[in-house]
């Protein structure tokens, strides 16, 4: 068994969790739903595209654009000005567990949208691919609900 990939799988969503502790409870809610619509994204268009790219450019290859995907979405959602003011009560815990969901849901749709012998390469390798590659679907009816719990359980403004 090799721990390469593992211990980036980790990495990852560790950052995904410091990532979300230090953008806050609204910008991790957006993160939530960047990777969300990234992951879908990928899973959809990772494939026609780089059919598309294929003779045009050596270096795009499927895991790339599903990667770039993902990350476009996700940045595309986090940018921008908070709608709520400084009166809002924030939860870092709440930014955390999205950012550690959201980075879990990204990571399994890209290893969804990897083609059909690297994806049975790294399923049967590693441990922890195959689990987010498993429960994927799981992952993303989580991190759907979680969105919601985050959005209902917000709090009343200080005055």
């Amino acid at each position: 068994m090799k721990i390469g990939f593992d211990i980036i799988f980790l990495a990852i969503i560790g950052l995904g969790a410091v990532g979300g502790f230090f953008l806050g409870d609204e910008k991790a809610q957006r993160m939530v739903i960047g990777s969300l619509v990234g992951s879908f994204a990928a899973t959809l268009f990772a494939e026609p595209l780089s059919k598309l790219l294929e003779g045009k450019a050596s270096f795009v290859n499927q895991t790339a654009i599903a990667i770039a995907l993902v990350a476009v979405c996700v940045l595309l959602c986090v940018l921008g000005k908070n709608v709520r003011d400084k009166k809002w009560p924030r939860s870092r815990v709440k930014a955390i567990i999205s950012g550690a969901l959201s980075s879990a849901v990204a990571i399994a749709f890209v290893i969804a949208s990897l083609t059909n012998s690297t994806r049975e390469n790294l399923v049967t390798e590693h441990n922890l691919a195959a689990l987010a590659y498993d429960l994927r679907l799981y992952l993303a009816g989580a991190l759907v609900v979680w969105l919601f719990a985050t959005y209902l359980t917000v709090g009343k403004a200080k005055r």
